[in-house]
């Protein structure tokens, strides 16, 4: 099987922090360089979520651990596989952290103002929002990094891929345009594995 031109992966990244609950999110990312085995998407996929990841490292905490990454193709209906990332602990920060639902929040923008993603990362560390929950600069500049990679085309070994969402009204790809990243901290939903973006 392979992962064609503007096909859609849905992919699941899983992770746990101490051991506790799992922490997940769910991104979407098509296709937009060349017809690709399921092997090559896989591996592309990992390279590109494991780049994003390490952006995080300074607000991740060092108990945090990324078990699997797992990819469907949404526009087969295909298992495209399971992988994990070279470096499953991302994080290096070692402080406290807040409790397990505690997040920080990214809103992705696309071209229709319905249309959007939105992304937890966490949980998130005591150091880096003052007693007001309010994120600090160098967390904010973090944060920025992966908005810019979010939105832009990521060039992998195999192929080149967008991060956005599909649409099923009028069943279209949006790609993410814009982001805004919460000042605050948010709670985080939590959802199925697999399941929402």
């Amino acid at each position: 099987m392979t992962v064609g031109l503007s096909d859609i992966a849905r992919v699941t990244v899983v992770g746990s922090n101490n051991g506790l609950a799992g922490v997940q999110n769910v991104y979407q990312l098509r296709n937009v360089g060349s017809d690709v085995s399921e092997a090559d998407a896989l591996d592309d996929i990992v390279d590109v979520l494991e780049a994003l990841y390490a952006l995080l490292t300074d607000v991740l905490s060092v108990l945090y651990v990324i078990s699997e990454i797992r990819a469907i193709n949404q526009t087969d209906n295909s298992d495209i596989g399971a992988g994990v990332f070279a470096d499953t602990t991302p994080g290096v920060d070692a402080g406290n952290r807040h409790p397990p639902q505690m997040a920080y929040v990214m809103s992705f923008l696309t071209g229709n103002l319905s249309s959007r993603g939105r992304k937890y990362f966490g949980p998130a560390m005591t150091g880096d929002a003052d007693t007001q929950g309010l994120l600090s600069a160098g967390t904010l500049l973090d944060l920025a990094d992966v908005g810019d990679y979010m939105t832009a085309q990521q060039v992998a070994t195999n192929t080149t891929w967008e991060f956005g969402v599909f649409s099923s009204v009028g069943n279209v790809w949006r790609p993410f345009t814009g982001y805004s990243i919460s000042l605050r901290l948010g709670v985080q939903r939590r959802r199925k594995i697999g399941v929402g973006i």
